[in-house]
């Protein structure tokens, strides 16, 4: 009976275009996010400067009243595609002093309205262990582990748009001295 709704699940995914697994079920792919922690009042992001190479630092403030200092700010680094890199920054956050830090999932679609999934990127560049995403002049946008390898991707896109990144986004980028290439990072 197992065998048999995993082949019309995997028959119905290709069908309409979902991606799945081996075993026929639909695969659930995220963007995440790690919290470093949750502040009373506003932080000043120069504090977590020892972060910065890892992703973009950014916080969300939740207030309860009118006042500046009424709530809490939360901090977070970078952006990482899936929840195996996610692990695995939130394993070097820690590292770095951040025992309380968790990671999030990031709100982020990686389905577009008119039907077509987000299943590649713009590797960047690739590093076995100690990596500044700050080197890549704004072009370091998500941090993928895979295969041992941390790598610094830039958007996300369809399978639909490679030959206009190839054309046209990929030559423009290499005149910054970076050498991209498209690169699928779910099935």
């Amino acid at each position: 009976m197992r065998t048999k709704i995993a082949y019309y699940c995997f028959t119905i995914c290709l069908f309409i275009g979902l991606p799945f697994n081996s075993i026929g079920q639909v695969e659930q792919f995220n963007i995440y996010q790690v919290q470093v922690g949750a502040f009373q009042g506003d932080v000043d992001l120069n504090q977590f400067k020892d972060l910065q190479d890892l992703g973009e630092v950014t916080t969300r403030s939740i207030r309860f009243g009118g006042a500046p200092n009424d709530g809490y700010t939360r901090v977070f680094v970078g952006k990482f595609l899936g929840e195996k890199t996610a692990l695995k920054m939130l394993e070097i956050i820690r590292k770095r002093g951040y025992p309380d830090a968790v990671f999030n999932v990031d709100n982020v679609n990686l389905n577009i309205s008119d039907g077509r999934f987000l299943i590649y990127t713009l590797q960047m560049g690739a590093h076995k262990r100690k990596f500044n995403i700050k080197k890549y002049n704004g072009y370091g946008e998500f941090v993928l582990y895979e295969n041992g390898f941390y790598k610094i991707c830039y958007g996300l896109y369809a399978s639909e748009d490679v030959p206009k990144l190839r054309k046209e986004i990929i030559p423009n980028i290499r005149k910054k001295r970076l050498k991209p290439f498209p690169k699928r990072f779910r099935q």
